[in-house]
């Protein structure tokens, strides 16, 4: 894996952390549990990911860029870079080359429709616990993202990256719980 792709994905381990001390996130049962399981684990890739960032920030003088790519109904092997591409008769030669370059994740339970699977997505929590567990249509109040949940942009506006939306947001379409309300300095 590329070492500096993977030092973006372990960036979100230290980061995220670090603002949930702050007071800002309450943690449910099982994250306490596995806290304590793996907590010398969890300081110890702390570590070298700091270590790692700090190399790269040193090198390029400045923090690393993230881009994450989220496409609804892609089957796995849809794209080259999971064995299917030409081989199912629609080459993706550009996304093979982005994914050769970045982090494959091999592993997500979504839900079954694309809401709640993007509100996972920005908060790292279950559906159920973020409240987004069906399709939020425009016009529709009250099933949006609540204002109170704290994203990944948040986390990363914090660490200071300016933080963009771009395309589908579809978790929520009222005030307070647009991409701007919740932690994206742009979105369009």
């Amino acid at each position: 894996m590329n070492k500096f792709l993977f030092s973006l994905l372990l960036t979100l381990l230290i980061v995220f952390p670090k603002y949930a001390q702050a007071g800002n996130v309450v943690h449910d049962p099982e994250f306490v549990r596995m806290q304590k399981e793996f907590s010398k684990q969890w300081d110890a890739d702390d570590k070298r990911v700091r270590s790692e960032l700090a190399t790269l920030q040193k090198r390029f003088g400045k923090k690393p860029n993230i881009v994450f790519i989220l496409a609804d109904d892609v089957g796995y092997t849809e794209l080259g870079s999971y064995g299917g591409g030409k081989l199912r008769g629609a080459p993706t030669p550009n996304l093979d080359k982005i994914a050769r370059q970045g982090i494959r994740f091999l592993n997500f339970y979504s839900e079954v429709e694309c809401s709640p699977s993007r509100a996972a997505v920005m908060t790292g929590r279950h559906p159920i616990r973020n409240g987004v567990y069906n399709i939020t249509l425009p016009g529709q109040v009250g099933g949006g993202l609540h204002p109170d949940e704290v994203t990944i942009a948040e986390v990363l506006s914090n660490v200071g990256y300016y933080t963009g939306h771009f395309g589908k947001w579809q978790i929520g379409g009222e005030e307070g719980e647009y991409p701007t309300d919740q932690g994206f300095d742009e979105a369009e």
